[in-house]
């Protein structure tokens, strides 16, 4: 017994020990960086898993894949009559509202909020919107490539919104900001495919395609830049998310500008040629009562 006893007391300090270090490696791993250092990329090493992503997100990231296709095909087969663009629209606008109502919902409901906690780790909920969203993009950017139908900064747009949801599904974290990224560029998602139906249906020249036009602009410039400057300033100043995430979010805010460069550029073509219209109606009236 006397024997049995020295042996417990003499492992304990180094059980104690080994506990210790294996402590001190866990705590040095999930410590929240002190204010007086810089977060190098260092951490990014640490917190790289092996595999890019988990066989359950590659698994949910196909399945989606093959959910977006099999709409798509079914659109086709049965709406055939309309063309192969006009379904593929259908699909995007049917992503864009449900992307921005999911993400609405873990951005202000189920948190956390990206403003005060950009880097945080991902929770279930966010990895489940940004494997479904994943799969589409995935799915468009080919449908682009194969029919050619866009320009060269849409499908930087596309790529750099696959790389963004594949650096927060490979890192475990940062999914908080790029949900909300999501839901700032596809909440004008639906107002641009309406735009392209209108004026595919020969409605664009109406009230409904001015008002669709003038809540596009809107939209764009209060959420893409307005509030994206403010998301982007809190992401560049938290010393938790990784240098990737900081580029790729610098990257999609230069594009943001981009496109608000061409949006300015056709509100004003559109203002002055709806002006003339004006004037030359107004012209017209008054030389008309003058003939009278």
């Amino acid at each position: 017994m006397h024997f049995s006893f020295q042996i417990v007391h003499k492992q304990q300090p180094s059980g104690a020990k080994c506990t210790e270090r294996v402590l001190q490696c866990c705590s040095g791993c999930l410590e929240v960086p002190k204010k007086d250092k810089v977060h190098s990329e260092s951490c990014l090493k640490q917190s790289v898993p092996v595999h890019m992503v988990s066989l359950l997100q590659a698994s949910a990231v196909a399945c989606s894949l093959i959910g977006w296709i099999s709409l798509y095909a079914s659109l086709c087969h049965l709406n055939g009559r309309r063309g192969y663009e006009w379904n593929c629209r259908l699909v995007t606008l049917f992503h864009g509202v449900l992307i921005v109502c999911l993400s609405a919902y873990v951005g202000f409901v189920d948190g956390p909020w990206p403003f005060t906690h950009p880097g945080s780790l991902n929770t279930p909920l966010q990895l489940q919107v940004l494997c479904l969203s994943l799969g589409y993009f995935v799915f468009d950017m080919c449908w682009c490539i194969y029919f050619q139908t866009e320009g060269a900064v849409m499908l930087a747009h596309h790529t750099m919104s696959v790389l963004g949801i594949v650096l927060a599904l490979w890192l475990g974290e940062s999914a908080t900001e790029v949900n909300a990224v999501l839901f700032g560029s596809e909440i004008t998602n639906p107002l641009l495919q309406a735009r392209w139906f209108l004026r595919h249906a020969g409605l664009y020249d109406t009230l409904a395609g001015d008002v669709v036009d003038f809540l596009f602009v809107v939209l764009f410039s209060g959420v893409r830049i307005g509030v994206g400057t403010w998301m982007l300033c809190c992401e560049l100043a938290s010393p938790r998310p990784c240098s990737l995430v900081k580029g790729c979010g610098v990257a999609m805010y230069a594009l943001s500008w981009l496109f608000m460069v061409s949006i300015a550029c056709f509100a004003y073509r559109k203002s002055c040629l709806k002006y003339r219209k004006w004037a030359a109606a107004s012209g017209a009236k008054r030389n008309t009562g003058k003939t009278e």
